[in-house]
């Protein structure tokens, strides 16, 4: 009985309280990721479904039509695949466009 108990106030003398703050900020960072993918996996709400119906009906942006419309096709869609598709929309919307050439009657 009384080794067992040395053993234990052995483990406690070495054992510092640093080491369980950096173990809190570890289980707090792992819990985070975790909940971040359950959530990218959850299925799209009917307000999300009823954009991607939209952005597929749309003529302005095709390779966000074309990516709405194979989502469309899908079984389920989830949040990771919605939000690929509002970055997608994004960069598409915000890319410059090319302005036309100009014709020679223009310049005389």
């Amino acid at each position: 009985m009384h080794s067992a108990k040395q053993k234990i106030i052995h483990f406690f003398n070495q054992f510092k309280l640093e080491n369980l703050y950096y173990f809190l900020v570890l289980l707090i960072i792992g819990a985070i990721l975790f909940l971040a993918t359950f959530a990218l996996f959850r299925p799209v709400t009917p307000e999300q479904y009823h954009q991607i119906k939209q952005l597929s009906r749309q003529a302005y942006y095709p390779s966000t039509q074309d990516m709405a419309d194979q989502l469309l096709y899908k079984h389920q869609i989830t949040i990771g695949h919605y939000l690929k598709l509002m970055r997608a929309y994004h960069a598409e919307k915000n890319r410059a466009q090319e302005l036309p050439p100009l014709a020679d009657e223009t310049l005389r």
